[in-house]
């Protein structure tokens, strides 16, 4: 009757509740198409054009499939594109275009608006204007949104006061009672990361493959997230398994991609790293992961001691993303270089100050304690001492860390307290050549690393600058110790095993006089 444009009794009003499947269940343009025809029906008074806005109690549903406030088709095709592209790292002009432009359209979609305001707190504060105007925006429309976003406003609010402990809480339990939903399962997986809760993570993810439909486009994804998560909890045959699951249905993977580096570092020959990760560039190259997984390429390079391959990578790939809006890319390029420079292989002063100039800007501005360790290891290079704006700068940078460990800006201020202002006063101590009292504060830290957030071999970092202290204050046995412990879990590691070598070498060496005493005095 409605095709035929047949006048029925209270037309106007004969749509109660219409349900619109995701579009990615219809054929293209469908959902629109009806929404269209559905809008015809009722014409502005005004203007006679099709008036969305007329019309009452529309249900539309997101790409959980769940019911959204919302009025616009259009703004939640727009909305569930960001999603997917969060969840594939595929789009790397950004997220919060598509966003501002779904709240034109709509601006009482309240799950876009707080998708925005996640977004914009990772950049920015909440006393940003902008930031400020969105949550007092999801405050008043508290009472006039459905019960799951109210919890997802109750979430961000809390994320907003840096409370990242209650805004998991919150995510978790959407997903506990609203399992289908993929916004609070992807927030609740980069929180969890951040914190260290490999555990909660795992579990989290696998109630998110279970309530993932297969013919969903994030599908592939959700099974790398939990490949992920399983690798970070040791369960590296499953990990490997449920990551291959996902790259066979989706070979442009990139958070598969960066899974297997991390089974194929922990398990592997290296060699299968480097050919691996060069094989797929073409997969991960244009992904938002792309310095990460380059970075994991760059590792594989260094246990092979390919240094020159090494360099290429570092300035093909991370050059071009340093910048101080990009934290992580400053953080790979910090971690290497480091690494390098504990190691005694010197990466050019040109290099370090491709990554102190935009890091430096963070200085005094603490803002996560791993990142902050990460911002020393850019200052503290080389013999720091040798450096006076550089050693001004670390003790400014460890000065501000302090403060910000004793208050209580952030749920993040205890972990600076214990790990974060310890762990930089260990590496300037490394740079100031003071290696017995690098030695004496990270080892109390050990087995609380974790709490720093990231993964297994981002922290590694840590370790390799221990063992490193260990040798040059001549404590042979503390290096030997925590050689031995991280080949335990890296057997195939050939720096662990050049490490061991020359372990041996200078402790047979220290033995050579003491066994020289005791022929004399026999």
């Amino acid at each position: 009757r409605r095709q035929g444009k047949r006048q029925v009794p209270g037309q106007k009003k004969v749509i109660k509740t219409l349900l619109l499947l995701p579009s990615y269940d219809c054929a293209p343009g469908e959902t629109n198409h009806l929404f269209d025809h559905i809008c015809s029906l009722h014409r502005c008074k005004v203007c006679s054009s099709p008036c969305s806005r007329k019309i009452m109690n529309i249900q539309l549903v997101d790409l959980s499939g769940l019911t959204v406030t919302c009025n616009s088709p259009k703004a939640i095709d727009l909305c569930n594109t960001v999603l997917q592209a969060m969840y594939s790292c595929s789009n790397t002009e950004g997220f919060l275009p598509s966003l501002n432009q779904a709240l034109q359209l709509d601006p009482d979609f309240i799950l876009a608006r707080c998708m925005t305001i996640t977004l914009q707190l990772e950049e920015g504060t909440p006393s940003d204007p902008v930031v400020s105007s969105g949550l007092e925006i999801i405050k008043k429309s508290y009472n006039t949104v459905l019960e799951r976003e109210k919890r997802h406003i109750d979430a961000v609010l809390a994320f907003s006061e840096k409370n990242i402990p209650k805004a998991l809480d919150i995510w978790n339990d959407i997903t506990v009672h609203y399992p289908q939903d993929k916004h609070a399962l992807k927030w609740a997986f980069d929180a969890y990361l951040t914190i260290g809760e490999y555990e909660k993570m795992r579990d989290l993810m696998s109630r998110g493959v279970h309530y993932c439909p297969k013919e969903l486009p994030i599908y592939p994804y959700v099974l790398s997230l939990y490949a992920f998560s399983l690798e970070e909890t040791n369960q590296r045959d499953l990990a490997e398994t449920v990551c291959r699951q996902g790259i066979a249905i989706q070979p442009k993977n990139p958070w598969g991609i960066h899974t297997m580096c991390h089974v194929i570092e922990e398990e592997r020959e290296v060699e299968t790293g480097v050919d691996f990760v060069t094989s797929c560039r073409s997969d991960w190259q244009a992904s938002l992961l792309s310095h990460h997984i380059s970075w994991h390429l760059m590792l594989f390079y260094l246990d092979l001691n390919q240094i020159d391959k090494l360099f290429q990578e570092f300035d093909n790939m991370l050059v071009p993303n340093l910048s101080p809006e990009n934290v992580f890319a400053l953080l790979d390029a910090s971690s290497i270089l480091w690494r390098l420079n504990v190691l005694g292989i010197d990466p050019g002063e040109q290099r370090w100050q491709l990554v102190l100039k935009p890091f430096s800007a963070k200085i005094g501005r603490p803002e996560h304690t791993f990142l902050e360790t990460h911002l020393m290891m850019s200052l503290a290079y080389g013999k720091v001492s040798a450096s006076a704006t550089r050693l001004a700068l670390a003790k400014k940078m460890i000065k501000s860390l302090e403060e910000y460990a004793q208050s209580a800006v952030s749920s993040d201020c205890n972990v600076a307290n214990m790990l974060g202002v310890p762990l930089c006063n260990a590496l300037l101590a490394y740079g100031e050549e003071r290696y017995t009292d690098a030695v004496a504060s990270i080892v109390p830290l050990k087995y609380d690393i974790i709490k720093l957030g990231g993964s297994w071999a981002q922290r590694q970092v840590y370790f390799i600058t221990l063992i490193q202290a260990a040798i040059k204050a001549k404590d042979y046995l503390q290096a030997m110790a925590h050689i031995v412990e991280l080949k335990a879990q890296k057997p195939h590691n050939k720096t662990l095993q050049r490490l061991q070598d020359q372990v041996l070498i200078l402790m047979h060496e220290a033995d050579k006089p003491a066994a020289k005493r005791t022929k004399i005095e026999s």
